[in-house]
């Protein structure tokens, strides 16, 4: 598991963390406090139904071109601020994203596909979703009425997850 809980600005590029599967009993990747890391080019996955993927605690992260499958939640974010989901993959997931409390979220040019669903639970935070293509579920759950879906994107986008390291 990866735990990040004080300030730090690190860079995870090229790479996967692989989870223990249904024996994975605890969050895979923590982020807490005043992080701000940048994920570009990972894979996360493997996890089990009853546990979330990677949950933010006040830290704001940038996740770019990543891939986050088979967990209850790829995304889990309590609280945060101004945290974007970029040119990624989020699939065959219980919720590609649960945002309780994290502000001014931003998905962007990004793929979620075969998650029960895609963005949900908006009790007290707010996401911006911008051409986002989601099949078979809309992106947005009935508790994120008052959110913003611009530019839908109306096929799968190519382009997007983890590209091979040059």
């Amino acid at each position: 598991a990866l735990s990040l809980t004080r300030a730090t600005s690190a860079r995870f590029q090229y790479g996967a963390i692989h989870m223990l599967g249904a024996s994975q009993s605890a969050t895979p990747v923590a982020i807490t406090g005043a992080s701000t890391p940048a994920f570009t080019d990972v894979l996360v996955d493997q996890a089990n139904a009853g546990v979330d993927m990677i949950v933010l605690n006040g830290s704001s992260p940038a996740f770019d071109h990543v891939e986050v499958t088979q967990a209850h939640c790829a995304f889990h974010f309590n609280s945060a601020s101004a945290v974007t989901v970029t040119n990624s993959f989020v699939h065959d997931n219980a919720y590609a994203l649960m945002n309780y409390s994290a502000t001014n979220t931003l998905w962007s040019t990004d793929n979620l596909v075969r998650n029960t669903v895609n963005l949900g639970i908006c009790t007290g935070g707010s996401v911006v979703a911008n051409t986002v293509f989601a099949s078979p579920a809309a992106v947005f759950d009935s508790s994120c009425t008052s959110q913003t879906n611009t530019a839908p994107a109306a096929s799968a986008l190519t382009g997007v997850g983890p590209r091979p390291e040059p």
